[in-house]
Parts: structure tokens; C-alpha cells; sequence
């Protein structure tokens, strides 16, 4: 199954109702549906047959659009499941104690983690050329 969240870069938590007909191993992702290789949480949760349980998957940073897809391991289905709700929660921004260097590099950092899975390696340098990233294919140190 998937549902689509107009997440607009908002902070929030989705919680999930589940209830398996079956054993199963669950596979819970969450993308962006207009870049590939864009996942913002990709979990597994085994649930026997009968048992209900709540997922909170918490996403502090979000794209524009969001879906959030939920499936059997195996099957790739979701006809053995059901889903008791879907709700979105609003996340408080954290109170960071950091200066404005920092806050300046969080941003670019999120800014760059958004676009990697969809763009050339290469050196990637922020706005006012205060920091640059150097993307390879490999990690090349420790």
C-alpha cells in the first residue's frame, strides 16, 4: 500500500496501525516520489499472524512530497495486512545549543543528503563557498 503525505520540508512523525492476517515481514519505506534513490526511512517489521502493532517512524527532514509505502518482504503485497491508521504528528524543531557556523553546515548538509542519491559524484561547494563536499563513489578514509 501507499499514501501519499504532502510533507512540504515540515518535521513530523508518522505513526502506523498494522495488523498482520499472517506471519510476515514487513518492509516500510519512505520517498520521494520525484527523484530516485531518495529514501528518507527504509525499516523491516516482523508481525505474527493476529498481532497488532503501532509503528512511529519519525522524520525530522522531509521533501516536498513524501509516500509512504508499506508491503510484505516476500509477496511485495500488502493483501495479508491491514492498516488500523495513518496519522501525522508535527515534530517541535529541536533547541540546539550550536552558533551559526554550524547551523550554516547542518543546512548544507541536509541541502547536499537530499540530492546525493540522484546526483554526479563530484565536489559540491555551499552557496557562499564556506564549505565544499567532496562526493566519490567510496568512502576513501577513516
Amino acid at each position: 500500500m501507499q499514501f501519499p503525505i504532502p510533507s512540504n520540508y515540515n518535521r513530523f512523525t508518522i505513526t502506523v496501525g498494522l495488523k498482520a492476517h499472517r506471519d510476515t515481514t514487513l518492509v516500510i519505506v519512505c520517498y520521494d516520489p520525484t527523484h530516485r534513490n531518495t529514501h528518507y526511512c527504509r525499516r523491516k517489521a516482523h508481525l505474527a499472524k493476529g498481532e497488532q502493532r503501532t509503528l512511529s517512524i519519525p522524520l525530522p527532514v522531509t521533501p516536498k512530497k513524501l509516500v509512504l509505502a508499506i508491503y510484505d518482504k516476500n509477496t511485495k503485497q500488502s493483501e495479508h495486512l491491514d492498516i488500523m491508521g495513518v496519522d501525522v504528528i508535527p515534530m517541535e524543531s529541536p533547541k540546539l545549543w550550536v552558533g551559526d557556523a554550524q547551523r550554516r553546515y547542518v543546512d548544507f548538509a541536509i541541502q547536499f543528503a537530499q540530492k546525493a542519491g540522484h546526483t554526479p559524484l563530484g565536489f559540491y561547494d555551499s552557496k557562499n563557498h564556506e564549505f565544499l563536499i567532496q562526493y566519490l563513489n567510496a568512502i576513501t578514509d577513516q
